[in-house]
């Protein structure tokens, strides 16, 4: 059974306690899924044990740490956490060691950040997050995280490089999904060829490739690619009958 929560009062300053005062949710043996909405704080040590639960934050960054998230994940093994409107994760929560989750939805993560989160989650199986930043080419790859078997980057600014200095820490992973925006059309993103030798050394297990590349051609662009010529590069053997399921 899963609970959706939203207190449309504002001045409700602590809305666990508005919620719990009027709704006595520890009477729903039931429920295994929690959804609260617009919440600036969380009593969660005031909740049953939950599989899942969900926090779409009020103000987008108000970095106020939560301790009580820290210990319900232990304390409940939460299965699955998805934090909306709320960027650097570790600014609100003292990561468990280990943490039990094997599904996660967070906003934009620093580099230190992702490496952080998978280096202590061992049992983390999907990642989903708007962006990383903070990547370089310096950042050398001498580590994997081959827990990871669902990635989603659904707000991505990165290269084409820095994407795949990313992508190459999860080999495991058999679904991606990639929403990038502005992408110049000289940059390799596009490359269809690129993406092939890309998934045939680097993603050996990569059976579903869902991606959307966004691009804003200017007026007078002098730089102009045909949209054909594009979507040919995804027209060989390996897109059309490889990689067609």
């Amino acid at each position: 059974m899963s609970l959706v929560y939203s207190a449309d009062c504002s001045k409700q300053s602590n809305k666990i306690d508005f919620l719990l005062t009027n709704f006595d949710i520890r009477q729903c043996t039931r429920v295994n899924s929690l959804t609260l909405l617009d919440v600036d704080k969380t009593e969660l040590d005031r909740v049953l044990p939950l599989i899942s639960l969900s926090i779409q934050f009020y103000h987008a960054s108000h970095r106020v740490p939560i301790p009580s998230l820290s210990k319900a994940i232990i304390k409940w093994n939460l299965q699955q956490l998805h934090l909306i409107n709320e960027s650097y994760i570790t600014t609100i929560l003292s990561w468990p060691i280990p943490c039990p989750l094997n599904y996660l939805t967070i906003d934009t993560c620093t580099y230190t950040e992702f490496m952080y989160i998978f280096r202590y989650s061992p049992f983390l199986r999907t990642f989903t997050m708007k962006n990383c930043i903070g990547m370089n080419s310096a950042h050398s790859i001498d580590v994997s995280y081959p827990q990871l078997t669902s990635l989603i980057i659904n707000f991505c600014y990165l290269s084409f490089k820095n994407l795949n200095l990313l992508l190459s820490y999860t080999p495991s992973i058999t679904y991606l999904k990639l929403i990038i925006y502005e992408a110049e059309l000289m940059d390799s993103l596009f490359d269809g060829s690129q993406w092939e030798e890309f998934n045939q050394t680097k993603l050996p297990f990569l059976n579903k490739f869902h991606f959307c590349f966004r691009h804003t051609i200017q007026k007078n662009y002098e730089k102009y690619i045909s949209i054909d010529s594009i979507i040919n590069q995804y027209r060989t053997p390996f897109w059309l009958d490889k990689k067609k399921r």
